[in-house]
């Protein structure tokens, strides 16, 4: 329900800003940042193998993301939680195996390449899904309660987002959430779930409509919000279930945010 889409909408923006094509081609194949001995050292950190990502990355870009939002998942929760959580830590040594074989299978340049990528990229999924639902819970203890997210901060969180995507003449859906006085940030949220995803594809349709002359500060600001919006809502949504869902798209846009943030851009005045 909460899948994301940014990897077409960034391949939309690039083909719409002077960025263009560079970075979106560093970004597709080197996680996190434009050196790939930097990305080979974030994933070694993960699955403990030396794995080249440009390879990686050009057999699977879902595999490979999926790499990058676990290491992320992962170096937020804390090495010590992931190690004594045995279904998180026997689910990472699983991804670690299809990492492997995906990574064994190109060096040797199989005849089944490509059933081997598909197959594994389902797994990949699957396994995914089950890493968040683990994750969940030590997730709430170390990031919703040491921050302490109330419904109120979360309110006026998405009254920020919407007033400040009204100003840039984004339509806005309002599912979850309703407006009272948007100058004064009265919003009742009744579905967190629904006032993430509200504003979250508002931020996508600002993207859209990025201009050549729009500043990169755009895209990273945008990701960044909906990365935000998507953990505080994660706190409040009773459903293990859903806040799985939406820790897996917090991670997902802090992944392109970060990734972003590595490209030299002038704040918008």
């Amino acid at each position: 329900m909460l899948s994301a889409t940014a990897a077409t909408q960034a391949g939309r923006i690039c083909a719409r800003t002077l960025l263009a094509c560079v970075f979106l081609v560093n970004s597709a194949i080197t996680p996190l940042t434009g050196n790939s001995a930097e990305a080979e050292s974030v994933i070694a950190d993960a699955w403990g193998i030396a794995v080249d990502p440009i390879k990686l990355g050009r057999a699977s870009q879902n595999i490979l993301n999926s790499v990058e939002q676990v290491q992320l998942l992962l170096n937020q929760i804390g090495s010590v939680e992931t190690r004594t959580n045995q279904d998180l830590a026997d689910r990472i040594s699983q991804m670690k195996s299809i990492v492997d074989g995906v990574v064994l299978a190109v060096d040797q340049n199989v005849a089944n390449l490509r059933e081997i990528i598909t197959e594994a990229e389902q797994k990949i999924v699957a396994l995914e899904k089950q890493i968040y639902l683990d994750a969940e819970s030590l997730l709430d203890r170390v990031q919703c309660v040491a921050e302490n997210i109330m419904k109120v901060q979360l309110q006026e969180a998405i009254a920020d987002s919407v007033a400040e995507l009204i100003a840039a003449n984004v339509s806005i859906n309002v599912r979850g959430f309703k407006i009272f006085n948007l100058r004064l940030k009265e919003i009742q949220v009744t579905d967190p779930d629904q006032a993430y995803i509200s504003v979250r594809d508002g931020y996508l349709r600002r993207l859209n409509a990025l201009k050549p002359n729009d500043s990169a500060y755009t895209i990273v600001s945008a990701y960044a919000n909906i990365e935000r919006r998507a953990q505080e809502a994660s706190c409040l949504v009773p459903d293990p279930t859903v806040q799985a869902e939406l820790l897996k798209e917090e991670f997902e846009y802090r992944r392109l945010a970060g990734a972003w943030a590595v490209v030299p851009v002038t704040m918008a005045r």
